[in-house]
């Protein structure tokens, strides 16, 4: 049997809409020398296992399921179904996120013509909502447009390698090594640093998006982000993260990661006072565009009341009128 140019790995717990959505994405693509690893990492097995056979005219032999009855992790999920297969390239499709048709061919292209060990695709990010067991797309925007080059520094304070946007060589792992299981969230970010220690990473933009995040801020629970789910609060993760780095500075006696890590969290921690700043001003004219509506909807029902009461009485009169003449 050959080896496979591409190991799809797809984590997933307990969310059956969302991963349907990814299958059809994964196996509708255009280029078909893949393996799709769907690891479900403490979820239903039986409700997986129906998912996928429904699915079996579309991934044409193409899908390894891997089970684990306790959840190991977000990372322990990356490195296991990376470690049961071979291939040249990995890439990283989540259960929440998606693809364009060509994502697959125009990253395999890119890589071989050029010989990087990675790239990111251009990247829409998705504002979506779940209810009712129905998907509802709200908003759009492009992933991070003013990126068009990828450097270490920037790497630091903000992490622009989201997983469903990255591709990369597997023989990478030989220097940059595994995702660290010891990392509960923001794990894919720390591998990504360590992986621009020694590489670059390249951007693919072939004119419109080829990769798609979808964020669920109204969702909590299995069907939200980390990112926005207070039990994982990414502060409180990159800032132990930032102090491990800082720790292994100053072990060495000298400056490197941690300096830069804390650094880009002081950059970070801008940036959000930024974002929420930004929202409260969304709301508050979401608000004005609301009591304007309600305003001009008064305005109109007083006018409807007018013309009402104008008409009535002219009637009245001409009753009165009619009378009078009798």
């Amino acid at each position: 049997m050959n080896t496979p140019r591409v190991a799809v790995i797809t984590r997933t717990k307990d969310r059956l809409i969302l991963l349907e959505r990814s299958i059809k994405s994964v196996h509708q693509q255009t280029f078909t020398d893949f393996i799709h690893v769907i690891y479900n990492d403490g979820g239903d097995k039986k409700a997986v296992e129906e998912l996928v056979a429904k699915y079996e005219h579309l991934t044409n032999g193409r899908v390894k399921l891997m089970y684990n009855k306790e959840s190991r992790g977000p990372d322990a999920a990356f490195n296991v179904p990376i470690k049961s297969v071979d291939s040249e390239f990995i890439a990283i499709h989540d259960d929440d996120d998606s693809w364009h048709p060509r994502f697959l061919e125009l990253m395999v292209a890119h890589l071989d013509k050029t010989k990087v060990k990675g790239v990111i695709a251009r990247t829409d990010r998705i504002y979506e909502s779940i209810s009712n067991n129905a998907i509802r797309i709200q908003d759009r925007d492009q992933y991070m447009p003013h990126l068009s080059h990828f450097s270490l520094y920037d790497l630091f304070a903000e992490n622009f390698a989201v997983p469903i946007s990255f591709m990369y060589a597997r023989e990478v792992f030989k220097k940059v090594g595994y995702y660290d299981e010891a990392i509960r969230v923001s794990g894919d970010w720390e591998f990504v640093l360590r992986f621009m220690r020694f590489y670059d990473i390249e951007k693919v933009d072939p004119g419109y998006p080829l990769a798609f995040y979808h964020v669920r801020p109204s969702n909590s629970g299995i069907l939200g982000n980390s990112i926005y789910d207070p039990s994982k609060s990414h502060v409180q993760y990159h800032t132990k993260l930032a102090n491990r780095f800082l720790r292994e500075d100053l072990e060495k006696g000298s400056l490197g990661y941690g300096y830069l890590f804390n650094v880009g969290n002081a950059e970070r921690a801008r940036g959000w006072e930024l974002e929420e700043m930004q929202r409260r001003i969304h709301e508050l004219s979401d608000k004005i565009d609301s009591q304007a509506q309600l305003i001009a909807s008064s305005k109109l029902s007083l006018r409807g009341v007018k013309r009402a009461a104008k008409e009535k009485l002219k009637n009245t009169a001409r009753k009165v009128k009619a009378k009078i003449r009798r």
